[in-house]
């Protein structure tokens, strides 16, 4: 019997052991790892439902430039600057954007990272934070001052929105199923793509150099003092709800509100009439 169990409490030590063995070689992730570029045809200027669609582009660097679309509103003099989640790109969130623009009575702008859709570079937190200023700069200065201008992000894009409310005159931010930071969000991906146990041996680990990255979406909400609209699905499949929850908690903007959304993942959230995200959108809008 001795000799039975010496021979399971040896196994058992070996599984342990190589379990532990590949946990320390767990995929590490780098920052060109949390981009994921989709490229897309232009679309020319035009009508798209009571809005009018005009292509735009602004100088980043030498030789490269980043593209995007505004939809002008008849009559509105609003604008809502929006930056979009991973793996997308202007073209893909035309509907959403066309919504925005119908439902909230508001002018819409939206611009491809640098390597997504159809501007040029490579993507890169640094690029997008330098690009969110960019984009609010170009705005102020094409359509006037005296126009509020709201800053809405959706996942990776939660985190120039965030940016550009500490670093611009912003009426309001709002972020919609937000990136904490690398050192939290990226093993927390792995935990939901990977069952449990199996994402403690082969989940995602942050790269040293990721984890330092400065400015993190976190540190951002931490100087933001513009009114701020926070929503995230209970059930976020990619980004934890209790991630959101914490960001939230450390925002120092004195007007601020946590939306919590139901039957729904990652993605986009619904954006239609009667729907609680627009019903906190509007209603946000119309305070601030």
């Amino acid at each position: 019997m001795n000799r039975i169990f010496k021979k399971i409490l040896k196994g058992l030590l070996i599984i342990i052991a190589a379990a532990l063995v590949l946990h320390l070689f767990r995929c590490t992730i780098q920052e060109k790892d949390l981009f994921y570029p989709q490229n897309r045809p232009a679309v020319p200027d035009g009508k798209t439902g009571i809005t009018d669609l005009k292509n735009v582009s602004i100088q980043v660097s030498y030789g490269e430039a980043i593209r995007g679309w505004i939809l002008e509103h008849p009559d509105a003099g609003d604008i809502l600057i929006y930056f979009y989640g991973n793996a997308a790109t202007v073209y893909d969130m035309r509907p959403r954007l066309e919504r925005f623009a119908g439902l909230l009575g508001i002018n819409v702008v939206c611009f491809d990272y640098r390597g997504y859709g159809y501007s040029d570079g490579t993507a890169g937190f640094a690029h997008i934070y330098d690009d969110a200023l960019k984009i609010y700069d170009y705005i102020r200065q094409e359509y006037g001052a005296s126009g509020r201008i709201f800053s809405y992000g959706q996942s990776l894009g939660t985190a120039p929105a965030a940016y550009l409310g500490v670093h611009r005159d912003i009426s309001g931010v709002i972020l919609e199923s937000a990136f904490h930071s690398a050192e939290k969000s990226v093993p927390a991906m792995g935990e939901n793509m990977i069952p449990y146990p199996l994402s403690y041996i082969f989940g995602f680990k942050t790269s040293k150099e990721l984890v330092k990255a400065s400015p993190q979406p976190i540190d951002n909400i931490r100087k933001l003092k513009t009114p701020l609209l926070m929503m995230h699905c209970k059930t976020d499949n990619l980004l934890p709800y209790r991630l959101g929850v914490e960001m939230f908690e450390n925002a120092l903007s004195e007007e601020k509100r946590f939306v919590t959304a139901h039957n729904c993942s990652h993605f986009p959230l619904p954006f239609n009439p009667g729907s609680p995200v627009y019903e906190a959108v509007k209603e946000f809008m119309a305070r601030n």
